[in-house]
């Protein structure tokens, strides 16, 4: 194994932080990451159900498709959501980065099928595809 030393002057009362990963764990991406060791069954239900309904239709899907996609009331998939909040600020705590993972907002939009306005949502570029392969 090759040494490397690596030597940095600090000035003042500046401080350094050294973080170490595994070679297992730095081979996974962050989304991986974050989906096996961070999101509960229910938190990966809600972000597979985003992707498969984005594979298929697109972005711009309400909460209520996502409920309606995991066959559960529209307050079950309400509460699943809302726990993925504290997950994503665990790991912002952790990772001092934004979660891999979560719905990003769209906009508030009137939709004709629900009969009102709504908050759509869409996953980050290249998340649905990665969740779908999960």
């Amino acid at each position: 194994m090759q040494t490397v030393t690596i030597t940095i002057e600090i000035p003042g009362d500046a401080k350094v932080a050294v973080q170490h990963s595994s070679s297992e764990e730095a081979a996974v991406s962050p989304a991986a990451h974050y989906w096996e060791h961070y999101l509960s069954n229910n938190g990966r239900r809600v972000y597979r159900a985003a992707a498969e309904i984005e594979m298929n239709s697109g972005v711009g899907y309400t909460l209520e498709e996502i409920a309606e996609h995991m066959d559960v009331p529209y307050g079950s998939a309400q509460s699943m959501h809302r726990s993925t909040g504290r997950t994503a600020k665990r790991w912002r705590r952790d990772h001092s980065t934004t979660e891999p993972i979560y719905l990003d907002d769209t906009g508030y939009e009137w939709h004709e099928d629900r009969g009102g306005w709504r908050s759509s949502y869409r996953l980050p570029h290249g998340v649905a595809e990665q969740v779908i392969a999960f």
